[in-house]
C-alpha cells in the first residue's frame, strides 16, 4: 500500500484497520473496482498517468469475530 496509495489515503487505512482491529471486526466480501485513465502523458521525460477507481463496498458484510 504505501507504493501506491497517497498520504492521506494510506492514513485513513490504516486508521481503519485500527478501529476494526479494536472493535474485533473483519470484512467479508467481494470488492469492485471501476478503474479508468482519465489523463497520460506517454511521450514526456518521465512519462505520467492518472487513474481514478470508483471503490464498491456494497458486497462488503462487517463481521464481529466474538460471535
Amino acid at each position: 500500500m504505501e507504493n501506491y496509495a497517497s498520504t492521506d489515503a494510506l492514513s485513513k487505512f490504516r486508521s481503519d484497520l485500527a478501529h476494526m482491529k479494536e472493535q474485533r471486526t473483519v470484512i467479508r466480501g467481494e470488492l469492485g473496482h471501476d478503474a479508468k485513465v482519465t489523463s497520460l502523458d506517454a511521450v514526456a521525460k518521465l512519462p505520467t498517468a492518472t487513474i481514478e477507481d470508483c471503490v464498491d463496498l456494497s458486497k462488503w458484510q462487517t463481521i464481529d469475530t466474538r460471535t
